[in-house]
């Protein structure tokens, strides 16, 4: 009895979460990517990089994607969903923001997502 209340709660806790990758072309080839998981002052494409959100290894060393297929791949290996994909341009840049789903619990949802402004 007290397993079947003990996974129900666990249950209940789990939602499904949103999360927005912000994708840029590097002038010398692959991609910066930007993980918004929520809860950031992200407004402005500008701000993207100014901010740590930038996906790094166990380590601490940026990830370098070769294409967007990678930041897609990374995602999917971490098991989140593709929902909605927009791509935003300025007179100063451009880029691709993908939005991504996954059910979860709050304290799972960064699970294999280690990023650069991490403490």
């Amino acid at each position: 009895m007290l397993l079947c209340c003990l996974s129900m709660t666990t249950l209940a806790q789990e939602r499904k979460y949103y999360c927005e990758v912000t994708c840029t072309g590097k002038v010398f080839g692959g991609e910066n990517a930007y993980i918004d998981l929520g809860g950031s002052n992200m407004s402005g494409l500008v701000n993207y990089y100014k901010n740590d959100n930038k996906p790094v290894d166990s380590d601490k060393k940026e990830i370098k994607f070769s294409s967007c297929s990678d930041v897609l791949n990374y995602m999917a290996d971490r098991g989140w969903n593709l929902e909605l994909v927009r791509y935003i341009s300025s007179s100063e840049d451009a880029a691709t923001i993908y939005t991504f789903s996954k059910t979860t619990t709050k304290e799972k949802l960064k699970d294999g997502i280690f990023l650069k402004g991490d403490k």
